[in-house]
């Protein structure tokens, strides 16, 4: 019962020797800088999509802080956010967003509360980083917090890094 226990708590076969010998020591990559943002087509929300599609295509800027990286797809689209050491990204949070749509009725202001999460991974090309991932925007076009007249969109994105750590901006 004893060799069990050990067995359990040191890991299962071998050493304590042959651990240190396999322990992989990786470091979460530097993936600041800026970025060219495309985004497929945004599916939910019954051809609402330029909830999303209004303001992720384009440019998308990654800066490292004290309290880890910010997402920023322009002023008020700015998120927090993560990425590990197996190169795997996580933002999100809740925005305000205004735009202007044309209905039929003519042009139409519109405002809704966003709360948006972006998940995904990066890899390198040549010098430089892309992302690939899905962003999610929980729609509350009326503001009442009620889940039932919510609407989900989301929108497959690919991110192409254009400058910062060693990028030269050319993808070889």
């Amino acid at each position: 019962m004893l060799k069990i226990l050990l067995m359990v708590f040191f890991g299962c076969g071998g050493s304590s020797d042959d651990s240190a010998s396999n322990d992989v020591v990786s470091s979460v990559p530097d993936v600041a800088g800026r970025y060219n943002t495309q985004i497929a087509a945004a599916t939910g929300c019954e051809g609402e999509s330029y909830w999303l599609e209004n303001w992720v295509p384009g440019p998308l800027t990654i800066e490292d802080t004290d309290e880890g990286l910010v997402f920023d797809f322009g002023g008020v689209m700015s998120f927090a956010g993560t990425v590990d050491e197996n190169k795997n990204f996580a933002f999100g949070g809740e925005v305000t967003f205004e735009t202007e749509e044309e209905m039929d009725t003519g042009a139409e202001q519109l405002m809704a509360r966003l709360e948006v999460s972006g998940l995904g991974s990066f890899a390198k090309r040549g010098s430089c980083w892309e992302m690939d991932g899905d962003i999610t925007a929980r729609v509350d076009e009326n503001y009442d917090q009620l889940e039932f007249n919510d609407c989900t969109l989301v929108g497959p994105v690919k991110s192409t890094q254009i400058d910062g750590g060693t990028c030269d901006g050319l993808l070889r």
